[in-house]
């Protein structure tokens, strides 16, 4: 993994990620009157601001490319296993999420699956833009630096708890949800680094949440 950025870039990013947020809630607040399609607009919204202030600070300081810089490119192999590990890596964890008698807890937009067309732009947003943004935060903004400061398994893992505590709140700060959701990130990470390409653990990562959204809409 080739990384040019350093402690202080990650610092000027997340500190940019509040301003962001506030920013993407105020503009979906102004063009849209429902409001959890509104919060779910907010948080598209956000990943756009932010991601684009990463990529003028990799162009102004670095004149680096944005999307070949998080690792985002095409891997000689790997994504048909990706893809199916996805789907297996979803059951597996609902199989532990029983056995640690994890006590259900209501999805974000939870709602929107009772709205047919709602629905699809849940999935959407669940399946594509949701792991394409945290793949290329976590995989390919974070880890690569983890990795270049602590080695491929330290930085692999400290990403995946990072990763947990992001979903901890909307999970109640569970800890069975905690373990699972590093249990998630560091396959994710194991596939970013197996295969040299953030495409690979978005591919794991989406056809993950594909299989608990059908598991959502079928149950």
């Amino acid at each position: 993994m080739r990384v040019f950025w350093n402690a202080e870039d990650l610092a000027v990013w997340i500190g940019l990620a509040l301003p962001s947020l506030f920013l993407g809630g105020l503009i979906a607040r102004v063009f849209m009157q429902a409001q959890t399609p509104r919060a779910l607009a907010a948080q598209f919204i956000f990943y756009l601001i932010w991601f684009f202030l990463l990529k003028l600070l990799f162009q102004i300081k670095y004149s680096e490319r944005f999307w070949w810089s998080l690792g985002w490119v095409v891997p000689d192999k790997g994504l048909w296993v990706c893809l199916v590990t996805g789907p297996i890596l979803a059951i597996i964890l609902n199989l532990m999420a029983q056995w640690l008698k994890a006590q259900p807890v209501d999805a974000p937009f939870q709602n929107l699956l009772f709205d047919r067309k709602l629905r699809i732009v849940f999935g959407v947003a669940s399946v594509i833009a949701g792991p394409l943004a945290e793949e290329l935060a976590f995989r390919g903004f974070l880890m690569p630096l983890l990795v270049k400061w602590m080695g491929a398994a330290a930085g692999i893992l400290t990403t995946a708890v990072a990763f947990a505590c992001a979903h901890g709140q909307q999970n109640k700060w569970m800890w069975q949800y905690l373990v699972l959701l590093f249990v998630a990130g560091s396959m994710f990470g194991w596939a970013r680094w197996r295969y040299q390409s953030t495409m690979s653990s978005m591919v794991m990562h989406s056809s993950f949440n594909l299989t608990v959204f059908l598991a959502q809409i079928n149950g």
